[in-house]
Protein backbone atom coordinates (compact mmCIF):
# COMPACT_ATOMS: atom_id res chain seq x y z
CA UNK A 1 0.00 0.00 0.00
CA UNK A 2 1.09 3.52 -0.79
CA UNK A 3 0.39 6.15 1.81
CA UNK A 4 -0.55 9.77 0.97
CA UNK A 5 2.73 11.23 2.22
CA UNK A 6 4.77 8.71 0.33
CA UNK A 7 5.40 10.90 -2.75
CA UNK A 8 4.47 8.11 -5.11
CA UNK A 9 3.21 10.58 -7.78
CA UNK A 10 5.33 11.75 -10.67
CA UNK A 11 7.03 15.10 -10.52
CA UNK A 12 6.32 17.28 -13.55
CA UNK A 13 6.85 20.89 -14.51
CA UNK A 14 4.28 22.87 -16.52
CA UNK A 15 5.99 24.59 -19.46
CA UNK A 16 4.14 27.87 -20.17
CA UNK A 17 6.71 29.32 -22.55
CA UNK A 18 5.05 27.94 -25.69
CA UNK A 19 1.60 29.18 -24.61
CA UNK A 20 2.96 32.66 -23.87
CA UNK A 21 4.66 32.72 -27.30
CA UNK A 22 1.36 31.86 -29.02
CA UNK A 23 -0.55 34.53 -27.08
CA UNK A 24 2.08 37.14 -27.92
CA UNK A 25 1.76 36.40 -31.63
CA UNK A 26 -2.06 36.48 -31.46
CA UNK A 27 -2.11 39.80 -29.58
CA UNK A 28 0.36 41.36 -32.03
CA UNK A 29 -1.75 40.16 -34.98
CA UNK A 30 -4.97 41.56 -33.48
CA UNK A 31 -3.37 44.93 -32.75
CA UNK A 32 -1.97 45.26 -36.27
CA UNK A 33 -5.15 44.16 -38.05
CA UNK A 34 -7.48 46.36 -35.98
CA UNK A 35 -5.86 49.57 -37.21
CA UNK A 36 -7.07 48.90 -40.76
CA UNK A 37 -10.78 48.83 -39.84
CA UNK A 38 -12.61 52.11 -40.33
CA UNK A 39 -16.07 53.29 -41.32
CA UNK A 40 -16.64 56.11 -43.79
CA UNK A 41 -20.41 56.18 -43.38
CA UNK A 42 -23.07 54.23 -41.57
CA UNK A 43 -26.54 53.75 -43.03
CA UNK A 44 -29.25 54.45 -40.45
CA UNK A 45 -32.27 54.04 -42.72
CA UNK A 46 -35.50 52.80 -41.21
CA UNK A 47 -38.22 51.09 -43.22
CA UNK A 48 -40.95 53.64 -43.90
CA UNK A 49 -44.46 52.41 -44.74
CA UNK A 50 -45.70 53.84 -48.03
CA UNK A 51 -49.30 54.43 -48.98
CA UNK A 52 -50.12 53.00 -52.41
CA UNK A 53 -47.57 52.01 -54.99
CA UNK A 54 -44.06 53.20 -54.25
CA UNK A 55 -42.68 55.64 -56.76
CA UNK A 56 -39.29 54.63 -58.00
CA UNK A 57 -37.13 57.41 -59.36
CA UNK A 58 -34.87 56.59 -62.24
CA UNK A 59 -31.46 55.33 -61.23
CA UNK A 60 -29.89 58.30 -63.02
CA UNK A 61 -31.82 60.79 -60.87
CA UNK A 62 -31.12 59.07 -57.55
CA UNK A 63 -27.39 58.69 -58.17
CA UNK A 64 -26.82 62.13 -59.59
CA UNK A 65 -27.72 64.21 -56.50
CA UNK A 66 -25.92 64.02 -53.16
CA UNK A 67 -26.95 66.10 -50.15
CA UNK A 68 -24.46 66.43 -47.30
CA UNK A 69 -25.39 68.20 -44.06
CA UNK A 70 -22.67 68.90 -41.48
CA UNK A 71 -23.52 70.16 -38.00
CA UNK A 72 -21.13 72.92 -37.04
CA UNK A 73 -20.67 74.72 -33.75
CA UNK A 74 -22.72 77.75 -32.67
CA UNK A 75 -26.00 76.35 -34.11
CA UNK A 76 -24.78 76.48 -37.70
CA UNK A 77 -25.26 73.87 -40.41
CA UNK A 78 -23.05 73.48 -43.49
CA UNK A 79 -25.15 72.42 -46.45
CA UNK A 80 -23.72 70.95 -49.66
CA UNK A 81 -25.63 69.65 -52.66
CA UNK A 82 -23.69 68.01 -55.47
CA UNK A 83 -25.68 67.42 -58.64
CA UNK A 84 -24.63 65.71 -61.83
CA UNK A 85 -22.71 62.56 -62.54
CA UNK A 86 -19.39 64.38 -62.65
CA UNK A 87 -20.26 66.62 -59.65
CA UNK A 88 -19.90 69.86 -61.61
CA UNK A 89 -22.95 71.58 -60.16
CA UNK A 90 -22.27 72.23 -56.50
CA UNK A 91 -24.25 74.33 -54.05
CA UNK A 92 -22.62 75.05 -50.69
CA UNK A 93 -23.87 77.32 -47.93
CA UNK A 94 -24.00 77.79 -44.17
CA UNK A 95 -27.40 78.17 -42.52
CA UNK A 96 -28.77 78.49 -39.02
CA UNK A 97 -29.75 75.22 -37.31
CA UNK A 98 -33.40 76.33 -37.04
CA UNK A 99 -33.73 76.56 -40.84
CA UNK A 100 -32.62 72.97 -41.48
CA UNK A 101 -36.10 71.41 -41.71
CA UNK A 102 -37.41 74.07 -44.11
CA UNK A 103 -34.29 73.77 -46.27
CA UNK A 104 -34.65 69.97 -46.39
CA UNK A 105 -38.25 70.28 -47.54
CA UNK A 106 -37.14 72.73 -50.23
CA UNK A 107 -34.41 70.35 -51.38
CA UNK A 108 -36.90 67.50 -51.63
CA UNK A 109 -39.06 69.57 -53.99
CA UNK A 110 -36.07 70.87 -56.02
CA UNK A 111 -34.40 67.46 -56.39
CA UNK A 112 -37.11 64.76 -56.80
CA UNK A 113 -34.52 61.99 -57.25
CA UNK A 114 -32.95 62.69 -53.86
CA UNK A 115 -33.79 59.85 -51.47
CA UNK A 116 -31.41 60.36 -48.57
CA UNK A 117 -29.03 62.65 -46.76
CA UNK A 118 -25.46 62.21 -45.51
CA UNK A 119 -25.35 63.73 -42.02
CA UNK A 120 -22.11 64.43 -40.17
CA UNK A 121 -21.05 66.53 -37.22
CA UNK A 122 -18.02 68.53 -36.18
CA UNK A 123 -15.90 66.87 -33.46
CA UNK A 124 -17.25 68.87 -30.50
CA UNK A 125 -20.97 68.53 -31.31
CA UNK A 126 -22.88 66.76 -28.50
CA UNK A 127 -24.40 63.39 -29.30
CA UNK A 128 -27.92 64.61 -28.47
CA UNK A 129 -27.71 67.31 -31.17
CA UNK A 130 -26.66 64.76 -33.77
CA UNK A 131 -29.58 62.49 -32.88
CA UNK A 132 -32.01 65.44 -32.91
CA UNK A 133 -30.76 66.48 -36.36
CA UNK A 134 -31.11 62.88 -37.55
CA UNK A 135 -34.72 62.77 -36.30
CA UNK A 136 -35.50 66.11 -37.98
CA UNK A 137 -33.97 64.88 -41.23
CA UNK A 138 -36.02 61.67 -41.13
CA UNK A 139 -39.20 63.75 -41.11
CA UNK A 140 -38.39 64.69 -44.73
CA UNK A 141 -36.07 61.93 -46.00
CA UNK A 142 -36.42 58.28 -44.96
CA UNK A 143 -32.74 57.47 -45.49
CA UNK A 144 -30.14 59.16 -43.31
CA UNK A 145 -26.49 58.12 -43.52
CA UNK A 146 -24.13 59.12 -40.74
CA UNK A 147 -20.88 60.24 -42.32
CA UNK A 148 -17.41 60.80 -40.96
CA UNK A 149 -16.48 64.43 -40.64
CA UNK A 150 -13.00 65.83 -40.94
CA UNK A 151 -11.47 67.86 -38.10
Amino acid sequence: MISAGDGGGQDFELNLASIIDCLTVIIAFLLMSSSFVSFGAMDTAVAVPQAGAPSTPSSEDSKSVTLTVKLMGEDKVEWEVTAGADARAREKKVLPREGLLAELEGAKSRYPGLQGVVLSAAPRIPYQELIQAMDDTRKVFPAVILGVSGG
